[in-house]
């Protein structure tokens, strides 16, 4: 029963941080050795606010019309045209966001509202993370075996579906929590 109530957060897990995450640090690193993009890199570190604030919001509105493409599409019934779009589409503007943000992050930093905008999201990550470790402390506590025994046996259940779910898919865990 545990499992079955810890798999859905496992899967979840695994795919964005084990695949998706790693996937994508990996090409950015693999993108990053290429003299041209390390020369392109240095660039864009150097460029006023000025420049660097459009840079990297173009790609990032972007990759928001190809969601709104995607939906247009998944509403008319192409499935397979809709998730293509979502994949490529919005997996391709996405790093590019990421990239650009590595290159002019300290420039970035220095706008007030995307320096906000920007803590806000890390404290909304934050926070949701920590809804999720309390709703495994509630699920442990209903097991009776006492809070800290508990809440020990949930996150070892975790762990271990995780790792499981990695290797069923073939997938190295990234770093285990």
């Amino acid at each position: 029963m545990l499992d079955a109530a810890l798999l859905p957060f496992a899967l979840v897990i695994v795919i964005t941080e084990d695949v998706l995450w790693a996937g994508a640090k990996s090409l950015l690193g693999e993108i990053n050795r290429l003299r041209f993009m390390r020369i392109l890199r240095l660039r864009i570190a150097r460029l006023p606010v000025s420049y660097a604030l459009p840079l990297f919001l173009v790609p990032e509105i972007v990759s928001h019309l190809f969601e709104v493409y995607a939906a247009v599409l998944l509403a008319r019934g192409f499935f397979q045209a809709a998730v293509t779009v979502e994949v490529l589409g919005k997996g391709v503007a996405t790093l590019i966001v990421v990239w650009i943000y590595q290159a002019c992050a300290p420039t970035l930093l220095k706008v007030r509202w995307f320096a906000r905008v920007h803590r806000a999201a890390l404290e909304l990550r934050f926070w949701t993370l920590a809804r999720v470790g309390s709703l495994f402390v509630r699920m442990s506590s209903g097991l009776h075996l006492g809070s800290g025994r508990a809440r020990w046996l949930v996150q070892r259940r975790f762990r271990a579906l995780r790792r499981w779910l990695s290797g069923l898919l073939g997938w190295r865990a990234s770093h285990d929590h």
